[in-house]
């Protein structure tokens, strides 16, 4: 968050109040309206890291403020490919009406395989500054113990003066199981990774530098409950 200028009072003294008497401030030189300094957004050396990612918690730990994740990814399905290609060549041989329907159908459905849906899972950490927010805000309860509807100012005051989305969370309110969105950041100007010539293989030390921090943490959905 931006931090507020020192010298609050002053700035009030010398600017806000003259501009009652004046609507523009200007230049006596070229009477152009003087534009006010932007102020520089500070860097702390992080860009963001692809697009974000959803995915399940399954372990957590506070101490540390890591996060072990298990998402969904795309993997190419080589033997789909290979009979998708000779498909395809059967298509172009075809001499007959019923061959070449056969090949149509055939190219349809390995192209549809392309690609296998697998679990993957991945332990990060996060930035220094990260935050967390909620979808909803936590249900709310009267004295009889049934749930209560917020008022708006309430849910204000949950969402805080952020411009993310949801509402305010901390890192206790994180569970496994838990559906999350995490926003992920990497260090500027990475190194490229030192891969070990005799083995091909990139040097672990490299490969736990290559990997990104989360800045953000957005819970879209609570664990549910047996029989839930």
């Amino acid at each position: 968050m931006r931090r507020l200028l020192c010298g609050a009072v002053w700035l009030l003294v010398l600017f806000v109040l003259p501009g009652f008497a004046q609507d523009e401030k200007k230049d006596p030189k070229t009477e152009k309206k003087v534009e006010p300094k932007k102020e520089e957004k500070k860097d702390n050396g992080l860009v963001k890291w692809g697009q974000p990612i959803v995915a399940q918690i399954v372990t957590l730990d506070e101490s540390k403020k890591s996060l072990r994740l298990r998402y969904e990814v795309l993997k190419p399905n080589l033997a789909a490919a290979q009979a998708r290609e000779q498909a395809q060549l059967d298509l172009l041989r075809a001499t007959t009406r019923d061959a070449a329907l056969n090949a149509q159908q055939r190219i349809a459905q390995h192209t549809a395989n392309l690609y296998t849906k697998a679990n993957e899972e991945v332990e990060l950490t996060t930035t220094e500054d990260f935050v967390v927010r909620m979808k909803d805000p936590p249900p709310k309860f009267d004295d009889k113990g049934k749930l209560a509807k917020y008022t708006t100012k309430e849910l204000a005051e949950l969402r805080g003066e952020s411009k993310l989305p949801g509402f305010k969370a901390e890192f206790s309110d994180l569970r496994s199981n838990q559906v999350v969105q995490v926003t992920l950041m990497q260090k500027k100007n990475q190194p490229r990774p030192k891969i070990n010539p005799k083995t091909r293989e990139i040097d672990p030390d490299t490969i736990a530098d290559l990997k990104p921090h989360i800045s953000l943490i957005y819970i879209l959905g609570e664990p549910r409950t047996p029989g839930g």
